[in-house]
């Protein structure tokens, strides 16, 4: 879930670190840039993926099934209004 949103979000996420970083000397940009691409997705995911799975251990198991259905249909809404699929 939370990877998928990631590739659904990561161009607005991408859009707001170059806006950050728009006044930095090219290199140091590219430099960080980099940077973030290879290690703020990662963090991201592993910092957001046990906060999701802590929140679905508090959910009784014969929800479970359904509330991930849901689940993946609301992000299936958010890709097709972005225009990812």
């Amino acid at each position: 879930m939370v990877s998928t949103l990631l590739v659904i979000y990561g161009s607005n996420i991408l859009g707001v670190i170059k806006k950050q970083i728009g006044g930095v000397p090219p290199f140091l940009r590219l430099t960080i840039f980099i940077i973030f691409c290879a290690f703020g997705f990662i963090f991201l995911t592993s910092f957001l993926t046990p906060l999701t799975i802590g929140v679905l251990h508090h959910v009784e198991v014969i929800w479970l099934p359904l509330i991930i259905l849901v689940t993946f249909y609301i992000i299936r809404f958010l890709a097709r209004k972005k225009g990812v699929i």
